[in-house]
């Protein structure tokens, strides 16, 4: 699916276009790319309470099934102690 996009005009000084146009080059990315990405990175690090919605869901189904997988844990040392207690009392029983 392409992402809707709308259009800015900026004015940069020459030397800043310079830079641009040659970081653009080294990079092999349009400068249009490389001032969205700066844009884009700018703007997370300043409003660090906003994650892309795939990210969030991504990194809480990841902790969910960590969550699933302790309590799976907790489950099988539940049942070895039972047994540990079991054994013991069935020795206890025999004394």
């Amino acid at each position: 699916m392409k992402k809707r996009t709308e259009s800015l005009q900026i004015r940069l000084t020459d030397r800043t276009k310079r830079r641009l146009a040659t970081l653009a080059n080294d990079k092999s990315m349009s400068m249009n790319d490389i001032v969205n990405l700066a844009i884009k990175n700018y703007l997370d690090d300043y409003d660090m309470t906003y994650s892309e919605p795939d990210m969030v869901l991504d990194r809480m189904n990841s902790v969910l099934r960590s969550q699933m997988n302790m309590v799976e844990q907790m489950r099988e040392v539940k049942s070895e102690l039972k047994s540990i207690n079991e054994y013991v009392e069935s020795i206890n029983d025999r004394v």
